[in-house]
């Protein structure tokens, strides 16, 4: 067994629930946003299958709020109501067990990878991240030198933006090739707000995911309340609103400590006075229709079983660029001619703890979207894909040679944990 590799697998294929772009996935949510405030979608995926947003849900729709928990995946959510730490949510998902007709429970697929940064902007652009090319935390992006980091918009391997002179000043704009609705919908007069962290204002991610749209900063979760108190007072007459929420904090407490974790659960708390704050904001008006869903979910992770890549020197020679993508999924860029072999290598030696994919046979399989890849998605991608066994993470450090932050929480592969999220709506 290789030294890495400190116990037994219980292998079953990496491969468990595949997204389901046909009308189940989140990708396809933005073509039903559209066509709630009025505009017929064009170029997008297909929106949801008839029955997950029930026609008695949708009459008399003028203003949607989507609200958007990051990392609260399904299985965290049952979890958490079995608990009874979430009374609200609870009560709108036996509500709609029972057939109120203004509830609906019902759950979705990510899309893969079940990552943020491929999700958000799925639900952004209504594309795959096959087609909209930004496929995960860190990618290969040629024009910028290499390994990239979208966040926050840096090189992998050093201190600095893009933004800033010395890196050469390159913005955004060129590098997300689809529009966002928030942009379409501003060019259709219709009112669009995202309501986001203050710190995440004017960044580089921030304006591909919400241009158009007029962001409102909170600092501290418990303001998001009164921000969408005063946008839901705007007189709109018979025009039409869109308020996207966005709540990091499900997501940032799960990966230090575990979606079994204390800390978890005051986080899905804290989600679930913001529900019970928007019901009471729109008991009563039916013209306000809410809409909440997660970009992915969380598995446990065993802070122990983290395999870094960084140590295996053959397969950094291996390469052409240094590996990218995230701790649950790997892309490699082998030496042209390589891939071959060295898939062979990987597969012999750390098959206890990876298992190892052809990009080709991924997309043939519909991971990346039902029609193959763009050609910037393929050149970030590259020709292996790694995905992590089990509770395995796979790690690359770009900066430094320090050991990485172990993480109790994870996701971006295809387990149940990572890729169902809940999809819940209410009105009036």
């Amino acid at each position: 067994m290789n030294p890495l590799v400190n116990k037994a697998s219980s292998f079953h294929s990496t491969l468990s629930v595949l997204p389901d772009y046909g009308g189940r996935s989140l990708a396809n949510l933005p073509a039903t946003l559209m066509s709630l405030i009025g505009i017929q979608p064009k170029g997008f995926l297909p929106p949801l299958e008839d029955g997950l947003l029930p026609e008695s849900l949708r009459a008399g729709t003028q203003r949607v709020i989507l609200l958007l928990a990051d990392g609260l995946g399904d299985k965290q959510l049952k979890a958490s109501l079995h608990k009874g730490i979430a009374p609200h949510l609870g009560g709108i998902v036996e509500d709609a067990r029972s057939g109120k007709p203004s509830r609906s429970y019902s759950t979705l697929t990510s899309v893969f990878p079940s990552s943020t940064i491929p999700a958000l902007t799925s639900l952004a652009t209504g594309q795959p991240p096959g087609l909209h090319g930004l496929v995960g935390w860190m990618i290969h992006i040629k024009e910028l030198g290499g390994p990239t980091e979208i966040a926050s918009w840096r090189p992998a391997n050093r201190i600095g933006s893009f933004l800033e002179p010395a890196w050469g000043g390159i913005d955004e704009h060129d590098f997300l090739e689809y529009a966002s609705i928030h942009g379409l919908l501003k060019d259709a007069k219709i009112r669009t707000h995202a309501v986001g962290p203050a710190s995440f204002a004017g960044a580089p991610f921030t304006k591909m995911l919400y241009d158009g749209s007029q962001y409102e900063p909170y600092q501290a979760p418990s303001e998001i309340p009164d921000v969408v108190s005063s946008l839901l007072t705007e007189e709109i007459g018979d025009e039409r609103q869109f308020i996207h929420i966005y709540l990091p904090t499900v997501d940032s407490v799960t990966h230090q400590f575990g979606p079994k974790s204390a800390e978890h659960d005051a986080a899905v708390e804290q989600v679930d006075r913001l529900v019970g704050e928007i019901l009471e904001m729109s008991s009563g008006r039916n013209e306000i229709l809410t809409l909440i869903t997660a970009d992915h979910g969380h598995i446990e992770t065993n802070p122990e079983h983290i395999v870094d890549l960084h140590e295996i020197d053959w397969l950094v020679e291996s390469l052409a660029v240094a590996p990218t993508g995230e701790r649950r999924f790997v892309y490699l860029h082998p030496f042209s001619g390589q891939r071959d072999q060295l898939r062979a290598r990987l597969e012999k030696e750390l098959s206890e703890v990876l298992e190892v994919f052809n990009t080709e046979e991924l997309t043939e399989r519909g991971l990346f979207g039902p029609t193959g890849l763009s050609d910037c998605a393929a050149q970030r991608i590259g020709d292996l894909v790694l995905l992590a066994k089990d509770d395995y993470q796979l790690v690359f450090n770009h900066a430094t040679h320090s050991p990485p932050p172990r993480l109790r929480g994870d996701h971006g592969g295809t387990s149940p944990d990572e890729m169902i999220v809940p999809f819940i709506a209410f009105s009036g």
